[in-house]
């Protein structure tokens, strides 16, 4: 989890650093997340997509985040990618039931069909790594290796 008042630079820098000092304290060298309580809810960061709308067990905090993670010099472990899938025609209530638990597809906003007009656009290029040529955040823990 990693939460901060719009983003703020500050808070998150103080946090990273708390969590770094916890972390060492008990004989860590390295951080990895933010996710969730379990780490099979919500993982990862939005890096890129944020003209999409949030989806359902998918982070999605503002650019900001990501900019103040990037400048406390922490670098990213692994791709975590989504897909979106263009629903074409009825979609028996069903699955929608099972898609969705207890939540009414009217209630969330479905629209069979849309998206479908996208599903033949390329499929944007991956972010690039950053690189680690600058080295390691001082105050960060040392990455596993």
């Amino acid at each position: 989890m990693l939460e901060a008042v719009a983003g703020d630079a500050s808070i998150i820098s103080a946090l990273m650093t708390a969590a770094e000092g916890f972390a060492r304290s008990r004989g860590k060298s390295c951080l990895r997340g933010p996710f969730s309580l379990s780490i099979n809810d919500e993982c990862g960061l939005l890096i890129q997509g944020f003209d999409t709308p949030p989806a359902m067990m998918m982070g999605h905090a503002p650019p900001s985040y990501a900019q103040a993670l990037d400048a406390l010099a922490y670098v990213k472990a692994k791709d975590l990618v989504t897909y979106e899938l263009p629903v074409v025609g009825e979609v028996p209530p069903k699955t929608v039931e099972e898609m969705a638990g207890f939540v009414r597809a009217e209630e969330v906003g479905f629209n069979p069909g849309a998206g479908a007009a996208d599903a033949a656009a390329p499929a944007p290029a991956p972010a690039p790594v950053p690189s680690e040529a600058a080295g390691p955040n001082p105050s960060s823990p040392a990455p596993n290796p």
